[in-house]
């Protein structure tokens, strides 16, 4: 092959055949990187996926639990207090068994809080929208305002999509009491033919993104996740440094 070349001219096919066979290597190299930072990236996004599920199997589990089992038979042993109750003649007997029944009810409706926080009831029965009107009368009762629109009660939304956007939005609403120092907030659903749109915002001062960011937030992190769990994209709107709104969009093929 070489016989007919000169000594240059062997050196030039021979440096040109070697930066060849480089790029050859160097190509598959990449290719091989970009396939193990996809293998990674499905990974992960897998293991989210399933913590995500677990999570909720759990949340499920103890709700069952609570309601069933604490609940009921905390329920059983007020209604067996109340029934002594009116054998007791002693004033001060009397007063003392009031005061352990009245501990004894408030601690029954505070399980069936945390039962119904774990897993909404409302979610299964009447949908996201009533769920978070729900949860809406309780915000109120707590000197914060709750404005809720919604073009549609959003029956049709499959339970996976509704616990996610609802926990998303409780997420985002926790931020708003603790953080915002503001006193209302806002959340409009609005249904189009393509997309389920979703706006957040409060009338506090917003939420300082780079901090957030620096810290880690497992608030931030949550967000995301369940935002790229049911398949749906969101946008932040920052304002000098804060976020002062969250825009959700949701394909109508993934609800």
């Amino acid at each position: 092959m070489f016989e007919n070349l000169t000594l240059f001219q062997v050196i030039i096919v021979g440096t040109l055949m070697f930066f060849a066979l480089t790029a050859i290597i160097i190509a598959v190299i990449s290719m091989y990187n970009k396939r193990l930072v996809t293998e990674k990236l499905l990974h992960k996004d897998a293991l989210v996926k399933s913590e995500i599920v677990g999570i909720e199997k759990e949340r499920e589990r103890l709700a069952k639990d609570l309601h069933d089992e604490v609940g009921a038979n905390l329920s059983f042993i007020a209604m067996s207090l109340s029934s002594q109750l009116k054998k007791v003649e002693s004033e001060a007997v009397k007063n003392s068994f009031e005061e352990l029944l009245h501990e004894l009810k408030s601690t029954v409706s505070r399980v069936r809080e945390i039962s119904h926080d774990l897993v909404p009831p409302l979610i299964e029965k009447q949908g996201l929208v009533a769920a978070l009107r729900d949860l809406g009368s309780i915000i109120n009762q707590n000197t914060f305002e709750f404005n809720l629109t919604s073009t549609s009660e959003l029956k049709q939304l499959n339970p996976t999509v509704s616990i996610n956007l609802y926990r998303v939005l409780k997420e985002l609403i926790n931020n708003s009491v603790k953080h915002s120092n503001g006193n209302s907030i806002n959340i409009s659903l609005e249904e189009g033919e393509a997309q389920l749109n979703i706006t957040y915002s409060d009338n506090g001062t917003g939420f300082d993104y780079q901090k957030g960011m620096a810290k880690s937030s497992q608030g931030l992190k949550t967000i995301e996740n369940r935002i790229n769990f049911i398949g749906a994209s969101y946008k932040m709107e920052v304002q000098a440094g804060k976020v002062t709104a969250y825009h959700i969009w949701l394909p109508n093929r993934n609800t």
